[in-house]
C-alpha cells in the first residue's frame, strides 16, 4: 500500500488544459502556483495497482500545484496524465509561462 498525502487527479490529455485552467481560476480552489512538473516511466513497475491507476498507459505526467493564498498556501493539488510511448500532452506555457523548461526536460527525459 502506498499513503498519498495529497488529492490527486487523474486527468485525459484532452482534458488537462480545462482542467487546469478550472483549479487555477476557481476561487475556491485558486491553484495558482506550478509547483513542479515531471514524469514517471511506470514499465516493470511490481506493484499492479499502478497499471491500473494509470489505466494502462506506461508514462505518468505529474503536476504539482499549490495555492499562493496565505490560508491555504501549504495545500498542495496533485494532477497526473497517463500517457502511452509517443503521445503528448497540452503544454501549460499558455498558462504559466515557467512549465517551458519542465516541459522540455519531460520530453527530452521520457
Amino acid at each position: 500500500p502506498v499513503a498519498i498525502d495529497m488529492p490527486t487527479l487523474v486527468v485525459a490529455k484532452e482534458n488537462l488544459l480545462a482542467v487546469v485552467e478550472f483549479v487555477r481560476t476557481a476561487p475556491v480552489l485558486s491553484y495558482d502556483y506550478l509547483l513542479d512538473l515531471t514524469a514517471v516511466d511506470l514499465l516493470g513497475s511490481p506493484r499492479a495497482q499502478d497499471a491500473v491507476d494509470n489505466i494502462g498507459c506506461r508514462f505518468q505526467v505529474v503536476y504539482l500545484l499549490r495555492s499562493m493564498l496565505s490560508e491555504r498556501r501549504s495545500a498542495t493539488l496533485r494532477i497526473t496524465v497517463p500517457v502511452n510511448d509517443g503521445e503528448e500532452v497540452p503544454t501549460l506555457t499558455g498558462v504559466w509561462p515557467g512549465a517551458n523548461w519542465p516541459e522540455r526536460e519531460v520530453f527530452d527525459l521520457m
